[in-house]
């Protein structure tokens, strides 16, 4: 019997679950977040942050530089650049 017959012939309801769908926050859109953040692809494996930002530096302020790197000696072959936003980028 469903709930709501259950409660027009005088049971009492069965108590209802709630997904919890309007308590969660919508999550902000991932867009908004790293709008100037650029990949530098084929970079070669000897090449460290500070080399990055050097060059990066020369087409306006650098917020951060990203290097991802397989051990202590050889990068991953690209390399995260992110500048303010998204029209200095």
């Amino acid at each position: 019997m469903k709930p709501a017959q259950q409660a027009a012939e005088g049971g009492t309801p069965a108590p209802t679950t709630t997904t919890g769908t309007a308590e969660k926050k919508e999550k902000e859109p991932r867009e908004k977040f790293h709008q100037g953040r650029i990949i530098i692809r084929n970079i070669t494996f000897d090449m460290r942050e500070k080399h990055m930002r050097k060059e990066f530096q020369k087409y306006g302020e650098v917020q951060s530089v990203s290097v991802p790197m397989k051990n202590d000696k050889v990068n991953r072959g690209f390399a995260f650049v992110e500048y303010p936003d998204k029209e200095v980028a």
